[in-house]
């Protein structure tokens, strides 16, 4: 559900670098260098590769130099008949660790984004909300102070008192919140938009 933390980072990193310090007394000089019969290399790989995901910048540097240094004792036999060999295999350490570093960089910019996006949309949804109060409101405020002017004639009156019932039922209804499957009023006016 997540990368190791630090503590174990730490200790899977000790692992591959003493498996990589021992393994020049466990794998034959002749297969140290160019061949898959020692593991101690990929596991290492693998292991700086999770270090990528460490928050630090010095922790992940330490990490990538000590399996560096380590990987140079395993192959270091192999320097003298395979030198360019040897360093294509250390330079690889440290280039697959960067792109691994910028690879976490980038999916951590990615969830900061998304969490930028997600309270966005939940702000956007809160002012929705709050506009969608006042409107219901000021309806029924603009109907109820219609009612009370003395200027309005009778037919105006009737008219009012049914839009007064309908904004009555939008206000309850969305003070109770949504009802599934119910459908709006007949005859309702929209007073603000």
């Amino acid at each position: 559900r997540g990368p190791l933390s630090t503590a174990w980072t730490a200790v899977d990193l000790a692992v591959a670098c003493v498996l990589l310090v021992l393994g020049p007394f466990t794998v034959p000089d002749d297969f140290r260098v160019g061949t898959w019969v020692g593991f101690q290399p990929g596991y290492a790989l693998g292991v700086l590769l999770t270090a990528s995901a460490l928050r630090s910048h010095v922790l992940w540097l330490g990490a990538m130099t000590a399996v560096v240094a380590s990987a140079s004792v395993y192959m270091a036999d192999g320097t003298r008949t395979h030198p360019s060999t040897v360093l294509g295999n250390l330079l690889t350490y440290i280039a697959l660790g960067i792109v691994g570093r910028l690879l976490v960089g980038y999916n951590l910019r990615l969830a900061q984004d998304a969490d930028h996006a997600r309270a966005l949309a939940a702000e956007l949804g809160r002012r929705e909300e709050e506009h969608r109060a006042r409107v219901a409101i000021h309806n029924g405020a603009a109907v109820m102070r219609l009612l009370t002017d003395d200027d309005v004639d009778d037919s105006l009156r009737e008219r009012l008192r049914q839009q007064a019932l309908v904004e009555s039922r939008r206000m309850r209804a969305y003070l109770q919140g949504p009802t599934p499957g119910a459908t709006p009023a007949q005859g309702e006016v929209a007073l603000a938009g």
